[in-house]
Order: C-alpha cells, then structure tokens, then sequence
C-alpha cells in the first residue's frame, strides 16, 4: 500500500483508503463474509434464492449481504436481509472485506466492481473465494469463458450427474471433482 501511496495519484489513494477501511471492517467482523449476487439490477435467480433461505433458516456461520444496484428489487430483498447498492463506496469496501462471492453469473463485473481500475486491487482480487451458482444447466462447451484460468471459480454448483461428468470430462475446463458440486439449483432445490 505504501508504493501505491506514493504514486501521489488520486484513484491510488483513493484506493489505499479503501484496502485500510475494508481492513478494519474485517477487524470487527469475525464471522467469513459472504457477497450474494444476481444481474446487475435485477434479483430473479440462484443467488436470490440462497439469499432468501440463509436469512429465512437464520443461517449465523456467516455475515452476508446481496449486492445489487437500487430500484424494484433492492427495495423488495431488503424485507429478507442485508442489501448494499452495487454502486456506492460501501459495495466496493464490502466487496474488499469479503471472504466468498457467490453469484448466479460468472460475467466480469461479480468478481471485479471496479472496473477498468483493478490494479491496485489485484492481489485482493486474487484472493477471493468465487462459487458460481450457474442460472442454468451447461450444455455446451462454455470451457472457453468458464475454465479456471479464465475465471478461478472455487466451486461451480451442478445439478445433475452428467453436468458434472461433462466439465470434469472436457479437459478445456481444468476443474477437478473437488470444485464441482453436485447440488442443484438453488431456485428449485
């Protein structure tokens, strides 16, 4: 943090004071957090479904929070539990002090709400433990866009055997048995 400081540049410390809050966010928070996510704007899938039964079977292992950006369904999930606004400064500290995200969408933006300006960020980013609760069942090759060197998903939730059996089997994937689990859908199951 020291050598981004002393870039003098004003994202850079802007990004330092971000790594110290999140930080002593951590330092008052003993339980893993947890960052629950669907789209962008919108709650319809997996990740609101989990949502909604780890606060309805009052689940205390772990301190979560659904990120999505405010309107319709950011009013409607805060009767369920805690939200945080995709585009505010508390998203992103959250974000840096989370130990798992776990979305129903693997596209850029789960795993980075930071966009372009990632650098100074890059080794939290790294860390980040990604379980990917899929919207779907993969039919087809996605290996291309969802292999572990593209994405480093942690786990990929499947619904069915031979989902499972077909990335384990398609080498392009580079999954073993230990990040794919067998578990369905969390909308349905």
């Amino acid at each position: 943090e020291g050598e981004i400081w002393k870039s003098n540049g004003f994202a850079e410390r802007k990004a330092v004071i971000a790594r110290m809050l999140a930080r002593f966010y951590r330092a008052f928070h003993k339980k893993p957090i947890w960052m629950l996510s669907d789209r962008l704007n919108r709650a319809d899938d997996n990740g609101q479904a989990l949502f909604e039964h780890l606060n309805k079977t009052k689940f205390k292992k772990a301190k979560y929070f659904f990120a999505i950006r405010k309107g319709d369904d950011y009013r409607r999930l805060k009767r369920y539990g805690k939200v945080v606004d995709r585009a505010s400064l508390r998203y992103k500290i959250l974000f840096l002090a989370s130990d798992v995200i776990v979305s129903s969408h693997a596209e850029d933006f789960v795993i980075n709400p930071f966009d372009y300006y990632w650098q100074p960020y890059k080794d939290i980013l790294a860390s980040k433990k990604f379980v990917f609760l899929q919207h779907g069942v993969t039919k087809d090759d996605l290996s291309s866009w969802l292999n572990r060197y593209n994405k480093n998903i942690k786990g990929i939730v499947t619904s069915s055997e031979s989902e499972q059996r077909s990335i384990l089997e398609n080498g392009r994937y580079h999954y073993t048995q230990n990040e794919l689990w067998l578990c369905g859908l969390a909308r349905f199951d």
